[in-house]
């Protein structure tokens, strides 16, 4: 009983992963992903919808936010292809 217990437990130790130092290396990016996007006003009065336009790609991204509610999702045509800011005829 005590030599499987003793076998558990060391099987246990094996297994538990430990960096060199005990602590975790943070990770770090080298480019900044996010873009930089430009919020074009309301949809329709106060509805909590607007649209955001990537000011390097001109790309339309439709934005919902009502209170803890938020929402951003991009805007595409019906092939698939994300919608433009000269589509839709929005001056950025």
């Amino acid at each position: 009983m005590k030599k499987t217990l003793f076998v558990l437990l060391t099987m246990l130790l094996l297994l538990t992963g430990c960096s060199k130092d005990g602590v975790a290396e943070p990770k770090t990016y080298t480019q900044d992903i996010t873009p930089s996007l430009l919020r074009v006003g309301d949809i329709a009065n106060n509805s909590g919808y607007c649209y955001l336009v990537d000011e390097n790609t001109g790309v339309v991204y439709l934005e919902f936010d009502a209170g803890y509610r938020h929402a951003v999702t991009l805007m595409v045509n019906a092939n698939g292809t994300p919608i433009t800011a000269e589509q839709l005829g929005i001056k950025y």
